[in-house]
């Protein structure tokens, strides 16, 4: 992992591909040249200079991003400065221009209220800007955003970039999660078997519907004596990771959802029916989204990090529901994890 010290003036536009805004142009970021540069642009200036050095985050909207590429990223950095000589006065610039509104409402997704209090209880200094709004009125209730009047040149002296240099990167924001979300869970031995419905409008990818009926999935797993979980459903995100730390096994398809097995005690177990997912990657070059249809490895990855037993059951996109069930039905390991996980329960 590297730190680049870049006291520059930069125009950061919010880009989802990257987590902290780098110096490169294909990631819009741009040096501010000269006074009349800016002058020339007719753009504002947001002067966040100061003595402190600092850090500049894109936040993310979406849960395993928000959690895993920007929570867990702060929580090591928080420490990385501070155990430092020569970072010990600094903050964080917290950037919410990809962030819709309805994020910072009081009923609001429990995951972006849990985000700010971890770093409130944690005493980590930010400041939470908006650099590129498009209406400000969305945004009156946050009162601790800075708000320019239009698209901005921000002014930063002591400014870091930090970069990733090795895959073991990803495994340290999980194991960082895993420790976070132990200060919140319950202590007793877990014991429940839960399936992960998908019942609810998943706007984190482009198809909602992975098969088509949920409810025959449902009823099929509280059949094998499963509880039926809908994270959304919960009304704090501490109360969702007490739940998921009782869990001993958990059953889901491929989705966000499965982030939830970082709540779950180490050495649990859990099925990811593993199904493809159709997403919308942006390609910079022709600034366009490409719609296509991939699997996704990140869940095994998770498990790995948790020392999880995991094993995935094929499902095609879009399956047939009845089909699905058909096959789970006839699968020995899987009817073999539910019945052990049943009877020690009974």
């Amino acid at each position: 992992m590297i730190v680049n010290r870049l006291p520059i003036h930069m125009h950061i536009n919010y880009d989802r591909r990257v987590r902290y805004f780098d110096y490169r142009p294909y990631n819009h970021v741009f040096i501010e040249k000269s006074k009349e540069f800016v002058e020339a642009s007719g753009q504002e200036v947001l002067d966040l200079t100061s003595e402190k050095n600092k850090m500049l985050v894109g936040l993310h909207p979406r849960i395993y991003h928000s959690l895993v590429d920007n929570l867990a990223e702060i929580l090591y950095l928080d420490n990385y400065f501070k155990s430092s000589k020569v970072w010990k006065d600094f903050e964080f610039i917290l950037d919410s221009s990809g962030v819709p509104s309805s994020h910072y409402e009081n009923d609001s997704l429990t995951f972006f209220n849990f985000l700010f209090k971890v770093l409130k209880d944690k005493n980590i200094d930010f400041n939470l800007i908006h650099s590129a709004p498009i209406k400000l009125d969305e945004y009156s209730l946050v009162d601790t955003i800075v708000y320019p009047k239009k698209s901005v040149f921000i002014k930063v002296d002591n400014c870091a970039v930090f970069k990733e240099s090795s895959r073991q990167y990803k495994f340290d924001n999980f194991n960082t999660l895993s420790n976070l979300y132990k200060e919140y869970s319950q202590s007793s031995a877990p014991t429940k078997i839960a399936y992960l419905s998908r019942n609810f409008k998943n706007v984190n990818y482009v198809n909602t519907e992975r098969y088509n009926n949920e409810v025959l999935i449902e009823k099929f797993f509280k059949d094998q004596g499963c509880e039926i979980v809908i994270p959304e459903m919960f009304t704090t995100f501490e109360e969702q990771i007490k739940y998921f730390s009782s869990v001993k096994t958990l059953v889901a398809l491929t989705g966000s959802g499965l982030l939830n097995m970082l709540m779950m005690q180490d050495g649990s177990n859990v099925v990811e029916i593993y199904t493809p997912i159709e997403t919308a990657s942006y390609n910079s070059g022709t600034n366009s989204r490409l719609r296509q249809i991939s699997t996704h490895s990140l869940y095994r990855d998770v498990g790995w990090s948790k020392n999880h037993n995991y094993i995935s059951l094929k499902n095609e996109y879009k399956s047939d529901t009845m089909e699905l069930i058909e096959r789970l039905e006839n699968n020995d390991l899987l009817r073999s994890i539910l019945k052990d996980n049943y009877d020690k329960k009974h």
